[in-house]
């Protein structure tokens, strides 16, 4: 599984500010970063040391390229999540490195609210997309 959200993520950085396909790649990065730190915390209570860091380390790793994507100067708000993504980052170290789940609660407190408005705004993103094309091209037509 972890190949497939490498790809994810791989296919996000390379493809999210010129295709449509960004949007919802960010989504499926949230999905699996929610997986990965309920899994984390799994591994963490029942004591298996390799499988927490595992699920850690993948975590961080889709927060690394969350973080590579953005591009804060662009857009209000963008500074903001920076600073939220360096602390989601520095929390899934600590959690890893002290195999401490209460790291993971407030990792939950931060990703849960992102996931979300990421879930709500892209279907809505892209149906306003789909409309302006359709837009334009009756106006190309007429």
């Amino acid at each position: 599984m972890a190949v497939a959200t490498t790809d994810a993520a791989s296919a996000y950085a390379a493809t999210s500010s010129s295709t449509t396909s960004g949007p919802m790649l960010v989504v499926a990065l949230y999905d699996r970063l929610s997986i990965d730190v309920q899994v984390a915390r799994e591994r963490i209570e029942s004591g298996d040391v390799p499988g927490s860091h595992n699920a850690l380390m993948h975590a961080q790793r889709i927060v690394r390229v969350l973080l590579e994507a953005l591009q804060p100067d662009m857009w209000q708000g963008g500074e903001v999540l920076q600073r939220l993504y360096n602390t989601l980052l520095e929390l899934l170290i600590k959690a890893n490195l002290h195999k401490d789940a209460s790291y993971l609660d407030i990792c939950e407190v931060i990703i849960e609210p992102l996931h979300e408005a990421w879930r709500q705004a892209v279907p809505k993103a892209m149906a306003e997309a789909a409309e302006a094309e359709k837009k334009a091209r009756a106006g190309a037509v007429a």
